[in-house]
Formats: C-alpha cells, structure tokens, sequence
C-alpha cells in the first residue's frame, strides 16, 4: 500500500495581496493610482502578521497608524509568522532564540506605494518608484529622530492631501530622490544615534532615570 506524500505547510497562510504593477519610465500617478493603493494597504494590514508594521516606527508606522489602531501592533508573533519570520539580534549582532512577525520586501514594497518602472523598450533594468521613502531611506534621512517629529507629520499629511487631491504634477520618486528630498540637515542623525545609545541603556538598567 502506497501512503500519499504530503507536504507539510503553515497552519495559516497569509492570502494574496497582488503588487501595484509596472508603469512606463516618469510616469506621473493621478488621484485612481492613489486610491487604488490606498485600497491595497487596507487588504494588506487585515493579514494580522502585518501589523508589524506598527512596531517598525518611521515611516511604515505612519503609514498604517492610517488603517490600524495603536493597540493592534501589541501583540505578537502571530501564528503566520512563519509566513515571514523574523530571527532577533542582541544588540552584538549575535541571533537569539527569539522570532518576530517579519515582512517580506514585496510586502513593504506595496506599503510604501511602490511601482515597478521600465522604459518602453526595455533598454534599462527597471526601477521602483514609490508614493513614500523606503523605511531605510526614511531611518537615514534627515527627518529621523528617533521619534516621529511635528515636521514629519506635517510632511506626511501634506503630502497625503497633495495626493489625493490630484494637486500638480506628483513624480513617483526612487530611493536615489527619495534621499536627496529627504536630506535636510546632516546632524540629525548623529542627534538620532545618540538617542538610540541613551534608550538603550535606559532599557538595560546601565543608567539611572
């Protein structure tokens, strides 16, 4: 007798959220891009594992603090987890025994609004345009600093507004543009690390509070 092979698999998968697509070289969105967008963040957050978002801070917290609320990113890992694991470092760099719920490039790729651009004759290999800075960018930039700052929300909501609105001629940018809009001043990441050096010893109970 012949037993059938099964293949084993995650009690819960994640269902399907599809990507935005390819547009030309220098396409500009208009208001339907924007809402269809839109409409994919909001399928994409009710994958439970996706509110990781929210524990990401930056720029990926923003955004889905438009769709989640903050008690939703508490909890965790979830079950799906192993849809998209994500193995915790100590702070030496050394991997612990520990995982998060992780999310895949594709995924933060559709929350940042990210189109995949070729030129019409295929001459050059594509690149991603996207509503909003990747999460690197944005942990790099000058508007990082460690917190999210009056300055960055009112960028944000200016520029969510100018989006839906259709206002002007609204460019995807890539990560190139995306760092020299975001450049501002070059000492606020330094101001950033040695916050991130301070919590950290607030957190390890090296300091006194």
């Amino acid at each position: 007798m012949t037993v059938p092979l099964r293949t084993l698999q995650n009690p819960e998968d994640d269902p399907r959220v599809p990507p935005l697509g390819r547009r030309w070289r220098d396409y500009t969105p208009d208001k339907s891009d924007f809402a269809l967008y839109r409409a994919r963040c909001a399928d994409l957050l009710c994958i439970t594992r996706l509110r990781r978002a929210l524990r990401c801070g930056g720029i990926l917290w923003r955004i889905a603090m438009d769709f989640l609320e903050c008690y939703q990113g508490m909890d965790g890992p979830m079950v799906g987890t192993l849809n998209e694991a994500m193995v915790l470092k100590s702070s030496s760099g050394e991997p612990l025994d520990l995982v998060e719920d992780g999310l895949s490039q594709e995924e933060v790729g559709l929350l940042i609004g990210a189109f995949e651009s070729r030129d019409e004759k295929g001459k050059h290999e594509p690149v991603f345009y996207s509503f909003w800075p990747p999460p690197w960018v944005w942990d790099a930039s000058g508007y990082n600093l460690g917190y999210w700052a009056p300055d960055c929300e009112d960028w944000y909501v200016h520029k969510l507004e100018d989006y839906r609105e259709g206002k002007g001629a609204h460019k995807l940018q890539n990560a190139t543009q995306w760092m020299n809009k975001l450049r501002r001043f070059k000492d606020t990441t330094h101001i950033a690390d040695t916050l991130e050096i301070q919590w950290r010893k607030i957190i390890a109970g090296n300091v006194l509070v």
